[in-house]
């Protein structure tokens, strides 16, 4: 089984974490481990953010690595090795 590994080339938790202090202060207060400074996961902060403004640029993010992958993608979906 042929497999192509597909990650983010920046780190989702981090870029998450630029786009925190826009959320509504209920939810801050909640990401933020109950009141402490700063966030506790940026892993889970980057799961249910759905700021207008952060999931455009997590669609930005995804054009530009998928333009820098297209070789790799057509390499991996080509007919040629479909039929071998």
């Amino acid at each position: 089984i042929d497999l192509l590994i597909v990650r983010p080339s920046e780190d989702l938790g981090r870029l998450a974490n630029d786009y925190e202090a826009e959320l509504p202060k209920v939810f801050r207060f909640l990401t933020r481990g109950l009141g402490t400074r700063e966030t506790r996961s940026n892993d889970m902060l980057s799961l249910v953010m759905f700021q207008p403004d952060y999931v455009k640029r997590l669609l930005e993010l995804g054009e530009s690595d998928a333009e820098c992958r297209h070789a790799d993608f057509a390499a991996f979906f080509s007919t040629s090795d479909l039929a071998a």
